[in-house]
């Protein structure tokens, strides 16, 4: 079904009359039109004198003949001053418990519920089964109950031990009030008239209950954009972890996210439909998916971290086919790899080879690899060199001090540490090479012996130009990515002016400033990925012989 330019004209008119007389407060009212629309409930949290009660008392003014009902909790407040008192005719001539609900809740079409938190638990018991099923059970009749929306206010959210958190969770629109933030606006709300109970919307303005049920007809039918549905699949599976109170931290420690439950996914859905169709958009875009972040939170801390994590998602979502910019650098640096891989070779002329000692001696100790302490023992390099697999008898020499009296022939050339070799003939030992270990170890009467060795020469790598054809497709890729930052660029400047006031009714100018300020971050990573994809390119195109000794 197309969208009906007529009812976006109408509702944008509406919620400007509303705006007369209250200041800065532009938001609270578009949301609170919303859900009544929708036939959501919507919690407003913020300090006393901030125009909570005012944003509810206009709302009625919205509809048609709506009957209101509004009321400030406290500690004392029981169910007779919300849903009724207790009929004492019925209960005297028919023994009937029943109440007398005209006027109060159960026949209301807009309730305000002033401190919430404060009823008791039988006000909350039927205030789940009102906001849930749209039913208040009175004695032994069930009541439908007419209502549109209930708003709730307070200057705190329900603590996690009092027992509120399904209260709390009918709720679908969170939002955080504050005082008046810019001056003209503060110094209008100075000098303005007290009329806040006057009704400023023209007849031609208000909303009929038939037209209402003719809407949810017609959101029911608006489909989710792929962009949409992406983003609702992204942001249900990186939810944040709450951080606000103990049990939460707790979570955190272990890595949970808060939970949102399949119940208020639904709702949310429900609640963008009817958004797309007062913005006139023919599916539900990107801009309306920016509502979630009023219908996740959970504890005050968690709503600036969860608008973030939304904003952030959408922008992800926001470049479409052309990715992200995430995706792009992994793709740069993919083919920068692949780059380096094929201009690039290494020729190692590293070789180990036995160590000399005295010019005719090889060193050889104990273990493979040499134990600490390890007994050493030299062979001459000729009887080394001619070693095999098979055992074979070696005169082994070993170094020895004069002052320890070994008989045998001296040699005259000190070795390093300053002790000479002598060579002992008491027995000849059984070498060989060692079998499936290094090329450098021998076996010694049976016994592992590790050669010592020096190592020549070294490890080089060269660049080189790699094939043209090569060079050709390396281009062709570049160019591809060039191409594709483009499109994100135009994506996200795209998306961006759809955020203009006329086209998205629930973005604020702060809303707009965060979006562009993120958007303005990613065009600064971008500008450097395609700098980086010409510095790429000038690396392989202009290459020289290049020689370089990585180690010895």
């Amino acid at each position: 079904m197309g969208a009906d330019k007529r009812i976006t004209q109408r509702i944008h008119a509406l919620i400007d009359t509303l705006r007369i007389g209250i200041f800065d407060k532009d938001e609270a009212l578009a949301l609170a039109v919303l859900v009544s629309i929708a036939g959501e409930s919507l919690f407003m949290l913020g300090p006393p004198g901030v125009a909570k009660s005012l944003i509810a008392r206009r709302l009625k003014f919205a509809w048609h003949e709506s009957s209101v009902f509004e009321y400030l909790m406290n500690r004392f407040s029981t169910p007779d001053e919300i849903f009724g008192p207790v009929s004492l005719s019925k209960l005297k001539n028919e023994d009937s418990y029943e109440r007398n609900v005209n006027g109060y809740l159960p026949t209301a079409d807009i309730v305000f519920l002033d401190e919430i938190w404060k009823a008791g638990p039988a006000i909350q018991n039927a205030l789940l089964t009102v906001l849930n099923e749209r039913i208040y059970k009175n004695g032994e009749r069930e009541l439908s109950v007419p209502l549109k929306t209930l708003i709730a206010a307070s200057n705190a959210l329900p603590a996690p031990d009092e027992g509120l958190d399904a209260l709390w969770d009918r709720f679908l629109v969170r939002l955080k009030i504050g005082g008046i933030r810019k001056d003209a606006d503060f110094l209008a709300m100075l000098t303005a008239p007290d009329d806040g109970a006057a009704d400023p919307v023209p007849a031609s303005l208000k909303i009929h209950p038939g037209e209402a049920a003719a809407w949810h007809e017609q959101a029911a039918s608006i489909r989710l954009s792929d962009m949409a549905q992406r983003l609702i699949v992204d942001l249900h599976s990186t939810a944040p972890v709450s951080s606000d109170d103990t049990a939460a931290s707790t979570d955190a420690a272990a890595g949970k996210m808060f939970f949102i439950s399949d119940r208020r996914w639904k709702k949310i859905v429900k609640l963008l439909q009817h958004a797309a169709l007062v913005q006139g958009h023919n599916e539900v875009l990107l801009s309306d998916c920016l509502l979630i972040r009023h219908c996740v939170w959970m504890r005050e801390n968690d709503s600036e971290r969860v608008c973030d994590w939304v904003f952030q998602a959408v922008i992800r979502q926001a470049g479409g086919d052309a990715g992200s910019a995430g995706q792009l650098r992994a793709e740069l640096t993919r083919l920068l790899e692949e780059i380096r891989a094929e201009t690039r070779t290494i020729h190692d002329t590293r070789e180990e080879v036995p160590r000399v000692y005295h010019d005719d001696f090889y060193r050889v100790r104990r273990g493979n690899p040499p134990q600490p302490l390890a007994t050493e023992l030299f062979l001459k390099k000729a009887d080394a060199e001619m070693l095999g697999g098979e055992e074979t008898p070696v005169v082994c020499y070993r170094k020895t001090p004069l002052a320890q009296g070994y008989l045998g022939h001296l040699r005259t050339k000190p070795d390093a540490e300053g002790a000479d070799l002598t060579a002992l003939f008491t027995a000849e030992r059984t070498v060989h090479a060692a079998q499936g270990t290094t090329a450098f170890s021998l076996i010694i009467d049976g016994e592992a012996w590790t050669l010592d060795t020096d190592r020549t020469g070294d490890r080089r790598r060269q660049r080189r130009r790699a094939a043209t054809r090569r060079e050709e497709c390396w281009n062709e890729r570049l160019g591809q990515l060039r191409t594709h930052i483009g499109g994100l660029r135009a994506a996200w400047m795209a998306f961006y002016q759809s955020l203009s006031p006329a086209q998205a009714l629930f973005i604020t100018d702060a809303d707009r400033a965060a979006l562009k300020k993120y958007i303005d971050e990613a065009y600064d990573e971008l500008d450097m990925l395609e700098l980086q994809t010409r510095e790429i390119q000038h690396q392989y195109k202009d290459l020289k012989e290049e020689d370089m000794i990585l180690a010895r």
